[in-house]
């Protein structure tokens, strides 16, 4: 009888759990189903800041569980879509810092909907832009910052017409990393493990790409003063020399005074500009 009961209860409760999800969004309400002793719909807000007449030289970001854009726009300004909770904002002389966590208990965890947008205004070139973003997804379109200091753990990162002058980029716990248009006169990059796909990556100075763990990289039509790459892993290059890879995997072309030095465990795909 109490197995029966137990069976029945939850049962129940699937159906009634389903039931307020379904609702929640045929409704067009702003609900969703989380997890507070049992089913409870939690109401899900939008938040805004004007920052205008703002002159911010230094973003600083650290962003959890819920995506992230960095774009573009006429003035300063910060806002989520469906956050549960809002984002805290300092602000010390020319530094914005914002810092948002909105996992929030949800049952089906980070939702595509759910975002907090951060608008830097068109003529801005900053400083400096720092970003940790964990277990979500974030896209970094149209900025310019002479320095870039970028981490992620478990996240698909995508980078679209960005200008400056050094970018190191720290990736972890695997996820990807895509982009096009990134013009730059120094890159570091830890590759961790994701899968690594950039088209027209422009680099003037000695940089590095390195990776332990074995993420696959492809590099299209891009620039670089030479080419230094060693992987146990299969190499094509298309555009650097006559010869496309050796037997070890080691390739070398152009300046070796300022290559772009590869050192993985993964795949290397590269095509010249």
């Amino acid at each position: 009888m109490k197995l029966k009961k137990f069976l029945i209860i939850g049962a129940t409760t699937a159906v009634i759990g389903g039931m307020l999800m379904g609702g929640s969004f045929v409704s067009g309400a702003n609900l969703y189903v989380g997890w507070q002793d049992g089913p409870k719909l939690i109401k899900q807000n939008s938040f805004t800041k004007d920052l205008e007449g703002k002159n911010f030289k230094v973003l600083d970001l650290k962003i959890s569980g819920v995506n992230l854009d960095v774009v573009q726009g006429d003035e300063w300004n910060v806002s989520t879509k469906y956050s549960l909770t809002k984002p805290l904002l300092k602000i010390k002389g020319s530094t914005l810092s914002v810092t948002f966590s909105d996992q929030g208990g949800l049952i089906n965890g980070t939702d595509k909907n759910r975002k907090i947008i951060i608008t830097v205004p068109k003529n801005s070139n900053l400083d400096k832009l720092k970003m940790v973003s964990n277990y979500n997804s974030t896209v970094m379109k149209k900025i310019k910052a002479n320095t870039y200091n970028l981490s992620t753990t478990s996240a698909n990162l995508s980078l679209y017409n960005l200008d400056g002058q050094n970018m190191k980029l720290n990736a972890s716990l695997g996820g990807t990393i895509n982009g096009s248009e990134i013009n730059l006169s120094k890159l570091d990059l830890n590759q961790g493990y994701s899968y690594v796909t950039l088209s027209k990556l422009t680099l003037l100075q000695a940089s590095t790409i390195t990776n332990d763990q074995g993420g696959d990289l492809v590099l299209n039509q891009l620039s670089v003063p030479g080419l230094n790459i060693k992987t146990n892993n299969v190499v094509a290059v298309d555009g650097f020399g006559e010869n496309t890879a050796s037997k070890k995997g080691i390739f070398t072309s152009g300046d070796q005074k300022n290559p772009l030095s590869i050192d993985t465990l993964g795949s290397v795909t590269i095509s010249a500009k």
